[in-house]
């Protein structure tokens, strides 16, 4: 033991633990009141809102040739089909179902419509994880994507059917594959 150590520690350990137990109680409700607000702020009503979309021909799409020796790549105009050659309705062996999981949202005024979707979805061989109202009201059901991975499913999904797709917007959760936003067409 050093000169000016004594063998007695325990008046410097209370004096340690009577500064940091205070602050680390203070950290601890800090932390639990920040997750309270959190979790508070996002159980809101969801607001789904329908893509825009006109119901015109579609613009032109620009391709991109690719590059030659002797040149470089050249931005092309290549005109969209106006009449698209009708494809034959896909069955439920055309849907991808495996490990896709769909958030139901009723945006009507049936009481029902959300529900009566989830258990069309799930004979399907969907897993509908959350069945709840939408914020507003949709004339055409839709079905939103929470990624690019599952874009296809959701394309055959409202393909199906002959409702609308699109990606999802910012207030729905991405924490599920796909959203079907129960419209008036449905009802």
């Amino acid at each position: 033991m050093g000169k000016h150590s004594s063998p007695e520690q325990s008046p410097f350990v209370r004096s340690l633990l009577g500064w940091l137990v205070p602050w680390m109680l203070v950290a601890v409700v800090a932390g639990i009141a920040l997750f309270v607000a959190i979790d508070a702020v996002s159980e809101g009503p969801l607001e789904a809102k329908p893509p825009l979309r006109s119901e015109a021909p579609a613009p032109e799409e620009t391709v991109t040739t690719p590059p030659t020796p002797e040149s470089s790549p050249t931005p092309e105009r290549t005109p969209k089909r106006k009449d698209p050659e009708p494809s034959p309705t896909p069955t439920a062996r055309d849907l991808i179902t495996e490990g896709v999981t769909i958030q139901v949202l009723n945006a009507t005024a049936s009481p029902g419509a959300g529900r009566a979707m989830a258990s069309t979805l799930e004979g399907l061989g969907f897993r509908v994880v959350v069945v709840g109202d939408a914020a507003t009201a949709y004339e055409r059901t839709t079905v939103f994507w929470s990624s690019s991975g599952v874009r296809e499913a959701g394309e055959r999904l409202a393909r199906r059917f002959g409702w609308v797709s699109a990606p999802k917007p910012g207030n729905l959760s991405a924490s599920v594959a796909l959203h079907v936003v129960v419209g008036a067409d449905e009802t």
